[in-house]
This record gives C-alpha cells, structure tokens and sequence, in this order.
C-alpha cells in the first residue's frame, strides 16, 4: 500500500468491557465522519508504517467517551482480542477524508514548511505540530531559536502550501529567551 495515501486518524487505547470495544483518542477533527459506522481503516504503527499483512477493518460502531470515543471494529468480539490492539494507529484512506475548509490544514502539510515572521526573517522550519486542547502549537526549530506558538489567526498570519511557507507574528518576547 502506498503510505502517502492514507492519514493518521487516531490510537487505540486499552479494552472497554468484555464485548470487544475499544477506546480511541481521535487525532482528527473530524471523527464523526472520520469514525462513521462502516468506514473502513487500516491498522499501523506509531512510525506511520501498516502493520505486516494489514487488512482493511471496518468500523461497526463509535460513541463518544471522556476525552475520546468506544468504537467496535469488524472482527474484534471479545476483551482479548481488543487488548492485542491496544497502542495500533489508525488509518483512514485520503479518499474518505473530510474536505477541509477555508484556512484548515493538514499537520502533515505543515511540517517542513518555513516560518518567517513579518519582516521576512527566516525563523526556522516547522519540525512537528502538538495537538492539545484548546489550541495545537506549532514547533519551529531555528538557526538561532528554537520555540512552540500557538496555531491560531492571532499568531498565523499566512500559511502558502504551494511555497511551503508561513508567516508567524509571534508575541512581544518569545524569541527573547
């Protein structure tokens, strides 16, 4: 299977009672579509790469619990099963991704990118992208700095795919320290 087509969609976690359900943290904004009953996902790692002899696994059924979702998977019946589960990625195929919307994008498609700030200084390259609530930060190691700031409009000035790109307005100080 070509990697590249498929995207990161969550984890799953421990066993939820003795009927096979599993606990999931969704790593999407989306997981109501991302998580629908009979979408199908693909099992992998925690370096991106399928689990050998992955197979398509089709989603039964998600309800949303605590901070994440119970889900039952095609196949999975009992405890023990779920328990050999626990800690796999789950993949989703690009086809079945939600369109994103204006001024939405991918963690992925960020990563690499350089940050510039609003003179045109070169800050440094986005190394990885931290999902946390209620805001993702991005990492931006530099050649003089390396720093987190907040993923949001107040910051993120301008974000261009097609030069791999972003300008950042970062606050009074942050690249002070």
């Amino acid at each position: 299977m070509d990697k590249s087509q498929y995207l990161l969609v969550g984890q799953l976690g421990k066993p939820h009672g003795i009927k096979g359900e599993i606990r999931v943290s969704p790593f999407t904004d989306y997981p109501e579509t991302s998580f629908a009953p009979g979408v199908t996902l693909y099992l992998g790692d925690d370096k991106g790469n399928f689990l050998p002899g992955a197979r398509a696994i089709r989603l039964e059924s998600a309800r949303p619990f605590q901070t994440g979702l119970l889900v039952n998977l095609e196949g999975v019946s009992d405890r023990a099963m779920a328990r050999i589960l626990t800690g796999k990625h789950l993949f989703l195929s690009v086809n079945e991704v939600a369109e994103l919307q204006e001024g939405e994008y991918f963690w992925h498609d960020l990563v690499g990118m350089e940050a510039f700030d609003l003179k045109g200084k070169l800050l440094g390259k986005i190394c990885s992208v931290h999902g946390f609530n209620p805001v993702d930060l991005l990492e931006i190691t530099g050649p003089e700095i390396s720093f987190m700031i907040p993923c949001t409009s107040e910051f993120v000035v301008t974000v261009s795919l097609e030069e791999k790109r972003i300008v950042l307005d970062p606050p009074d100080g942050l690249l002070d320290l």
